[in-house]
């Protein structure tokens, strides 16, 4: 939970930089918000994969008319899954964040929408809670890659609709009391929402 109040706490920050710095400076940018699905994928032995309903921040600065700066931050809401081995099945509740720092290329287009390609790097946390133990895993994750693209379109005025996807690649590790494995964390994610343009 800590982890993820302060990834909450730095997405505001650099959201509210970007809304500042275009009172002072006059850049040009948007703030999408939304919701979509992840896919998770983790360890495949132990059964560690999930779909995941998530919601969506991200701020968007055009340094250049062809370039994309992206500060993207991902929530996964609680999910519970069973896993089943040889002996017992176990229920799990999992949730995971990831917040994105890309680079990249955009076209704009005469109505104001644009479409983006970009890629950068991605840090993630996740955690799992077996019911009816006193497991609780936690999944230790560093800095990974994610690639990513989307497209936005005019609703009206400054207001646009947009879609996008990722693709993350992460190394981790999960974790329980004294012992632990390295694994996979990352995972697709398609989101769709509401963005607000400024700067002309």
């Amino acid at each position: 939970m800590k982890r993820f109040l302060a990834v909450t706490l730095t997405m505001v920050f650099v959201l509210s930089a970007l809304v500042s710095g275009s009172v002072l400076a006059e850049p040009k940018g948007a703030i999408q918000l939304g919701a979509g699905m992840a896919t998770v994928s983790g360890g495949p032995m132990m059964g560690l994969n999930w779909d995941v309903f998530t919601l969506h921040a991200a701020g968007m600065y055009f340094p250049a008319p062809w370039a994309a700066l992206i500060a993207d931050f991902s929530y996964g809401l609680p999910h519970d899954y069973k896993r089943t081995d040889d002996t017992e099945t176990d229920k799990i509740t999992a949730e995971s964040s990831y917040l994105d720092v890309m680079a990249g290329a955009c076209k704009h287009f005469t109505d104001g929408g644009f479409f983006y390609a970009s890629a950068g790097l991605t840090i993630g946390w996740a955690g799992l809670e077996v019911s009816d133990s006193d497991a609780d895993l936690e999944i230790e994750t560093s800095l990974g890659i994610v690639v990513g693209a989307g497209l936005q379109v005019p609703i009206k005025d400054t207001f646009m609709g947009f879609a996008s996807i990722r693709q993350r690649f992460i190394s981790s590790e999960l974790t329980e009391e004294d012992w632990g494995m390295d694994m996979n964390t990352g995972g697709l994610e398609m989101t769709a929402g509401i963005a607000w343009t400024f700067g002309g």
